[in-house]
């Protein structure tokens, strides 16, 4: 499919919709292209519908076929008596049945396993994020013992610095 220059086609547009308007027409024009993109459109929808009908026809025949077969097996089973016609239509039930079952065990199956790889994931996520919140909250705690260590130190670094000022002070006032 080739790709559309639709800045071009604007701008296209935009001068034929100038030249109408300088003509003194007025009115939408439509766009071939359009036009023929709507057409297509139609015709492959068309054909879908189409295509619909020969399925549901084709269907109708079959099952059509099957109550004509089915009509066959009665008018043979009638010698046989309406017991054995009851065992078959118990045994299709159960075999339709056992069907059913067998694919609404599957989804069953396959839900229940997702459910648990699902779980899985989960647990693994919350594991994870655990771990990254304590290493976290371990440097920070280790964080905080180096501030205070270091705060400590600053303050008794002032202190000494403070007491040592207040002797010099001294010093100078007494004269020694």
């Amino acid at each position: 499919m080739a790709r559309r220059d639709l800045k071009l086609e604007l701008l296209t547009a935009e001068r034929e919709a100038n030249a109408r308007k300088a003509a003194g027409q007025s009115g939408f024009v439509a766009d071939p292209k359009l036009l023929l993109l709507q057409n297509e459109q139609q015709h492959e929808s068309f054909q879908a519908d189409d295509a619909a009908a020969k399925r549901r026809k084709i269907l109708a025949e079959v099952s059509q076929l099957d109550r004509d077969d089915d009509d066959a097996t009665t008018d043979a089973a009638k010698g046989k008596g309406k017991a054995q016609d009851e065992d078959d239509d118990e045994e299709e039930e159960e075999d339709s049945d056992a069907e059913e079952s067998s694919d609404e065990d599957d989804d069953e199956d396959e839900t229940a396993e997702l459910l648990r790889e699902l779980e899985k994931i989960k647990r693994e996520r919350a594991e994870e994020k655990e771990r990254i919140v304590s290493r976290h909250s371990t440097s920070h705690s280790n964080d905080r013992r180096t501030q205070t260590d270091s705060g400590l130190c600053i303050l008794q670094e002032r202190e000494r610095a403070a007491s040592e000022q207040t002797s010099r002070e001294e010093e100078i006032a007494t004269g020694k």
